[in-house]
């Protein structure tokens, strides 16, 4: 029995993620597909819209075998930790064959890119002395970890001819997560397999909405935008597209500043947020610096925001699930 796992968030669960588990089964031969799933808040550093019970339902009726809960603390972590704590627990069931992952250049990370690709995870899982030389010193001018790590990697006389290969790779946000998947595989799990799936559909960040199949990012904005929902029956599958017709009249989708409120009480009665996963010292003296002087959540994160703090890993250490 072949079984494949997904690590997916499914906020919302929309046309791109029904065709990828059809996909699997119909194309790839997998008798069921496992999705390991964030919960009430996702990785880039908010809410998911809708709640975790509902998104699981919508996941199951869309083609997915069995939803699993992949715990918050390695939910709002970078994207190492995340995909770590994924790989381990796809390795712990027992029963997964392979690890399968949606992204922009699949060709990258295929059976036939192998040599190039192996290269690559050499260094990421090794971390020769001249590797972690250049992370340090791109991270001390001021770089983000991304960043940082593109520019060490493509310092290294051993990969310098793959330059153009990895700086195209590594700024799309799916291409960095699968790189993530495959470090993890190699360091937790050599047994199992990997399968790279082509994306469909819109871009992981743009706002349009297409003809079948929108990005989240789309799907969210548009309707946080106020727009007409009519326009997004042909992204979705019938059950989600009622779920957030449902939720919307109800007032029930959540929003990363719907807890602005909640984190200016823990920033008042907290005087110590450094003690807190994913709020580092430097990140604590900006919050002490600014806790007085924002409207929302967001506009809180952009003041926070320098060259070498993302907004991602802001919001990760602002959301209070965090703060335990």
């Amino acid at each position: 029995m072949k079984n494949a796992l997904v690590i997916a968030e499914y906020n919302p669960f929309h046309n791109g993620h029904a065709h990828q588990l059809r996909e699997l089964k119909e194309v790839h031969g997998f008798d069921h597909v496992i999705a390991l799933m964030s919960g009430d808040f996702v990785q880039r550093g908010a809410p998911a819209i809708l709640g975790k019970y509902r998104r699981t339902e919508l996941a199951l009726k869309g083609g997915a075998d069995l939803v699993i809960e992949l715990p918050v603390s390695f939910v709002l972590s970078g994207a190492g930790e995340y995909a770590s704590a994924g790989v381990q627990m796809a390795k712990a069931l027992g029963v997964v064959n392979c690890l399968a992952y949606s992204c922009e250049d699949p060709a990258f990370f295929s059976e036939g890119n192998k040599d190039e690709l192996s290269r690559v995870l050499s260094v990421l899982t090794d971390e020769p002395e001249a590797f972690r030389e250049a992370l340090s010193r791109s991270l001390k001018d001021g770089n983000s970890y991304p960043k940082a790590r593109e520019e060490a990697l493509i310092s290294l006389p051993e990969l310098k001819i793959l330059k153009t290969q990895i700086e195209e790779v590594l700024r799309k946000p799916n291409n960095l997560l699968a790189l993530s998947y495959e470090t993890a595989l190699r360091l937790f799990a050599p047994g199992l397999s990997s399968l790279p799936l082509e994306r469909v559909g819109s871009g992981h960040a743009e706002d349009t909405i297409g003809e079948d199949c929108s990005s989240g990012h789309a799907i969210r904005t548009h309707i946080k935008e106020g727009r007409d929902l009519a326009s997004l029956k042909r992204s979705l599958p019938k059950d989600s597209f009622l779920s957030l017709s449902e939720a919307k009249e109800a007032d029930a989708l959540l929003y990363t500043d719907d807890f602005t409120e909640l984190l200016k009480y823990r920033l008042l009665f907290d005087p110590h947020p450094e003690a807190c996963q994913n709020v580092t010292p430097e990140l604590a003296d900006k919050l002490r610096k600014h806790q007085n002087h924002f409207g929302t959540l967001t506009e809180l994160a952009f003041l926070l925001k320098s060259r070498d703090l993302t907004l991602t890993r802001i919001r990760r250490g602002l959301f209070p699930s965090s703060w335990s």
